[in-house]
């Protein structure tokens, strides 16, 4: 990508990429760009986390339920889930039951 943008919040803008609250940019969006650089987007992804009967709504940039667990820190080996570890949280989110 050619690009003319001073920094990272620059180009995104320029790409039309917009990112939120709950997303991870890499490096900052203040950073200056250097020639080569390359730039990570990580989403936020809301979930909605039912944990043995304790609703809550959670943010997560993990791009799977295992990763999402791993991430939140919730020890789920052995448990019920709702839906596989595997299973891929898009961007709009998901709905997940742990039962430990």
């Amino acid at each position: 990508l050619q690009q003319f943008a001073d920094d990272v919040g620059e180009l995104l803008e320029d790409e039309g990429l917009k990112v939120g609250a709950h997303d991870i940019v890499a490096p900052s969006p203040h950073e200056q760009l250097a020639n080569g650089d390359e730039i990570a987007v990580r989403y936020g992804r809301p979930l909605s986390l039912e944990l043995d009967g304790s609703q809550r709504r959670v943010w997560t940039t993990a791009r799977t339920v295992d990763g999402a667990l791993d991430q939140l820190g919730v020890r789920a080996e052995g448990a019920y889930l709702s839906v596989s570890r595997g299973a891929r949280i898009a961007r709009r989110g998901l709905d997940l039951s742990v039962r430990t």
